[in-house]
């Protein structure tokens, strides 16, 4: 018999003025910046290298520390940039990734794991925003690609509203 997965709860959450650290630079942590940039948040980029959309993203909206991130730098990381609301582990290394979630989850610090959904403790959603409404869509990681088409359907509604 297989265990019927229980579906995360939709909670909405003040984002504003809240700390956010991304450990990576690619593709996937350039996603993840670029959809919390509306909702006001402070949000601090670790990694040796970021995209070129990153990059022109980060302009003035973001702090990019350009260094390579290894848990031996974890308390320069709270000293530089202070205590994280939530970190998002996106680098490319899938036991560093695993490390950070575990100092997160003692340091009662809300993360996300870009490689392995079961160490999440939020996932990302679709987001459909229009003026003062905001959707989230997620198919809490089971199916992505069905949450990306109901996302897009959302989308067209508001968008004819």
């Amino acid at each position: 018999m297989s265990e019927q997965k229980i579906p995360f709860f939709p909670l909405f959450v003040d984002l504003s003025k809240k700390l956010i650290v991304v450990i990576g630079g690619g593709v996937i942590a350039t996603r993840r910046v670029k959809a919390l940039l509306p909702f006001g948040t402070e949000i601090v980029v670790i990694a040796p290298e970021v995209t070129e959309e990153l990059k022109a993203e980060g302009r003035d909206k973001i702090t990019i520390w350009k260094t390579a991130f290894g848990m031996e730098r974890w308390e320069q990381m709270i000293e530089q940039f202070g205590q994280p609301y939530m970190i998002i582990a996106a680098t490319n290394r899938p036991v560093l990734n695993a490390e950070i979630a575990a100092q997160c989850k003692i340091k009662k610090i809300l993360v996300n794991v870009i490689d392995q959904k079961e160490l999440c403790d939020f996932y990302f959603p679709g987001i459909v925003k229009k003026e003062e409404v905001v959707i989230g869509i997620t198919a809490s990681g089971q199916n992505h690609k069905r949450a990306r088409e109901v996302r897009q359907w959302v989308q067209k509604l508001i968008d004819n509203e």
